[in-house]
């Protein structure tokens, strides 16, 4: 059956184009890992460039993941980079020997070395007492240790480290540190610390202190120190992550002239005085991630002049103070994410050091090129969409580094997509110029349904040449499409994609709804002439496109001041919004591609569906004509193939508006491949699989081998005119087909001149017909001429 056929080409034009598509792969890889991805060092491995420093270990030993490689060393981190980057190696690559422990008295479980005794895991359920030798160094890291006192490391006044992490510790009561005044590091972090009394003048023993960490506590405001933290004049380091510090009201931290980080990330904070930070100022790094900060006022950070580090990620930020960092003239990181803000366009202007930037998450409505261009040593910028990198050209390191189809070098950033734009635009071009062209020279009997096809064709044509348009621009952009990336998507060129676009998808989709309603009355009530004439045909398809080039154009319309104009928010110029599904115009595309189209492929369906109940119930008690049963059945292949292409892509739609997270490959595909493969599909499914049409190709290709015999049999000397004047007028060629001479050409009155078909040979070609073209003796000869001008 004619319908099993279409079935078979479908399906055989969809495994040639996958075949073609690995061949070329294979074949066009440049270098051993090809564009785009780099080798792993420890294996014959390659992975794609955005898959370096994503948290993931892809490669077999993790080098994509080493720490030191994928850091962002701005702020406080660049520091402690350039420090170890100093040191000679002798200090950072040698093993030091081991010195002969100095102590005595102390538990077996432990492990000693000159005066410093390690105790980490030891089972210790209270602090080792009346060791000799003078302590300098006690590590107590996981033990079993409730409860320290005044006595328990009374013994050991030349303590420089005391390490006391990972216990059960709940209180510190006054005097437990009375007289450490060699202290220098105190490690608290990892117990139930609920309070911490201190006496008065307890601290200013601690003198020589210079870190004190007390994270993942249970501290509160006023149940540990902090209006005497004064009293330590040489701390550099204080850490009290994972709290419950609130920082109220009045509430701020003493003159500490010496405190370079302060971090107090996880807690509770809720509002930024401004004296809370005020007397801290040679603070350099401030961290009040993931609190829960809804204020800040616009003085708060006036006073940290040498701030280089500042992170206010993941909090309640709505709105910031237009002049908040109008005095961080030293910060080199900067880090915002995970905020409900809106972000001024002069925000940034006086930071002119910072080079790493933390945007993450944040929704940039008024995002703009002039927003970044003042900041000139910006290296680093991390966004929520890789969309807005394109108004960073100027950054080198922009995170997320692409969206599945483009990345910070190129458009088309994958080999695989490029080759498949160009194999399948390739396609749909050759396919539809063959089938509007043969459409027009094969002079149907069903006048309706070759318009209707011809318009379906057109409509595909379109498709092409968006495809090429989006390939030519990748070529042009290639390997630094970053610094044009605004400039593209900004153009008219890149709208006009856009546009060309949504038209093609809109009248296909429209087409086969027309399609489907005209099968559906002349199958379920074939004797009820429900025959649409062509004049009505014509005003359908011409109401289709007209309304579809006004939904296409209506978004710039609207969006014409926008710099995106709706169809520029991503570098393929096609509004799907599934990267980003809130994205400006997010409402429009949602109507486009799920309620309209959501709603045609339903009717269709619908149609199809009474369509095959009506041929079950009536087969044999209505004269329903073959001819029109084969048509609904290969209109049903390309409703089909349709279908395959839309419900995915609404499903897509659906839960990228329910936040579910779209994987960027995924969205690379249905832009590049599952949108545009329709235009390929459905002139092999509409025209190409008609037997009568290919019968009309075989029928070319035969006429092409007798015009170059006749073309080969001539000679090309002086002497061909004459001798053809003298020779007979009829030219007999290898084929037996009887050519005739200009001399013998019929006249114009001789010709058919009445409306022709297929059944009676008439090409509508002048003084040409189907019978004398395709080796039919029984039709008028074939004009030398006429042979010259078609070959």
């Amino acid at each position: 059956m004619r319908w099993l056929h279409v079935a078979a080409v479908t399906l055989g034009a969809l495994i040639l184009a996958g075949t073609l598509l690995l061949i070329g792969l294979h074949l066009s890889q440049p270098g051993p890992c090809g564009r785009g991805a780099m080798p792993c060092s420890s294996a014959p491995t390659c992975i794609p460039q955005r898959s370096w420093c994503n948290g993931h270990r892809d490669c077999p030993s993790g080098e994509d993941e080493d720490s030191v490689g994928c850091a962002d060393w701005a702020g406080s981190d660049g520091v402690l980079h350039t420090v170890l980057d100093a040191l000679p190696p002798s200090k950072t690559r040698t093993t030091p020997t081991l010195r002969k422990c100095a102590l005595t008295n102390f538990p077996v479980s432990c492990r000693c070395e000159d005066t410093k005794l390690n105790c980490r895991g030891a089972g210790l359920v209270e602090p080792p007492a009346s060791i000799r030798g003078g302590v300098s160094k006690l590590v107590l890291l996981n033990n079993f240790i409730k409860k320290v006192d005044s006595s328990s490391f009374s013994d050991y006044p030349s303590l420089a480290l005391l390490h006391l992490g990972g216990n059960s510790i709940t209180h510190i009561p006054a005097g437990t540190f009375t007289g450490k005044k060699y202290l220098q590091k105190l490690l608290l972090m990892n117990n139930m610390l609920r309070r911490w009394d201190s006496s008065p003048g307890e601290l200013q023993d601690l003198q020589r202190l210079q870190w004190l960490f007390l994270d993942n506590n249970q501290l509160e405001d006023r149940t540990w120190p902090l209006g005497q933290l004064g009293a330590l004049g040489h701390l550099e380091w204080l850490s009290i992550t994972n709290n419950k510090l609130r920082l109220m009201q009045n509430e701020e931290f003493p003159l500490m002239t010496s405190l370079h980080e302060l971090n107090l990330t996880n807690n509770a904070v809720s509002r930024i005085e401004e004296m809370t930070f005020a007397r801290l100022s040679r603070l350099t790094l401030l961290e009040l991630s993931s609190n829960d900060v809804r204020s800040i006022h616009p003085a708060a950070f006036e006073k940290l002049l040498e701030l280089k580090e500042l992170r206010l990620a993941n909090n309640k930020l709505s709105i910031l103070p237009d002049h908040i960092f109008e005095s961080l003239g030293s910060l080199t990181k900067l880090d915002l994410g995970g905020n409900p803000i809106h972000i001024p366009g002069h925000l940034f202007l006086p930071l002119q050091n910072l080079t790493s930037l933390g945007l993450q998450d944040i929704d940039i409505g008024n995002i703009d090129v002039d927003m970044f261009s003042v900041l000139p040593k910006l290296s680093n910028v991390y966004f929520k969409f890789y969309y807005y990198c394109s108004f960073v050209p100027h950054v080198p390191r922009c995170k997320p580094n692409n969206d599945g189809v483009s990345s910070m070098e190129h458009l088309l950033h994958a080999l695989p997509l490029r080759l498949t734009v160009w194999l399948v635009a390739g396609f749909t071009l050759g396919a539809n110029v063959l089938v509007m062209s043969g459409r027009a020279a094969l002079n149907d009997d069903n006048r309706v349904l070759s318009l209707v096809i011809r318009s379906l064709a057109a409509a595909d044509l379109l498709m092409g040449v968006y495809l090429v348009v989006i390939a030519s621009a990748d070529e042009v952009m290639r390997g630094q499409y970053n610094s044009y990336a605004h400039a593209w998507m900004t153009s008219w060129a890149c709208t006009l994609a856009g546009v060309l676009s949504m038209v093609s998808s809109e009248v296909s989709v429209m087409t086969l709804v027309f399609m489907s309603l005209d099968r559906f009355l002349l199958i379920a009530d074939p004797l009820g002439r429900n025959l649409m004439s062509f004049r009505s045909s014509a005003r359908a398809v011409a109401a289709i496109w007209v309304s579809c080039v006004i939904l296409a154009v209506l978004p710039v319309a609207v969006h014409w001041r926008s710099s995106t104009r709706f169809y520029g928010a991503n570098g393929m110029c096609f509004p799907l919004h599934i990267d980003d599904p809130y994205l400006t115009g997010w409402q429009y595309s949602t109507f486009i591609f799920l309620c309209v189209n959501g709603a045609s492929l339903l009717l269709v369906a619908l149609l199809y569906l009474g369509m095959f109940l009506s041929i079950v119930r009536t087969r044999r008690a209505t004269p329903l004509a073959v001819g029109d049963v084969d048509v609904a059945k290969r209109f049903f292949f390309i409703v089909l193939t349709d279908a395959c292409c839309w419900a995915p892509i609404a499903v897509m739609k659906v839960l990228a508006l329910a936040h579910v997270h779209i994987s960027a490959e995924l969205y690379a595909w249905v832009v590049v491949f599952l949108v545009p493969i329709n235009s390929a599909i459905n002139p092999v499914l509409y025209t190409l699989t008609i037997p009568k049409y290919r019968q009309v190709l075989a029928r070319l290709a035969r006429r092409l081998a007798v015009c170059d015999a006749v073309l080969s049999t001539r000679r090309p000397s002086a002497d061909t005119e004459s001798s053809r004047a003298s020779h007979s007028h009829r030219v007999q060629t290898a084929s037996g087909v009887t050519l005739r001479t200009p001399a013998d050409r019929p006249s114009p009155g001789s010709r058919k001149t009445s409306a022709s078909t297929m059944a009676d040979g008439n090409l509508g070609l002048p003084g040409l017909s189907a019978g004398t073209l395709f080796g039919d003796q029984s039709g008028p000869p074939l004009p030398v001429h006429v042979c010259e001008g078609y070959c």
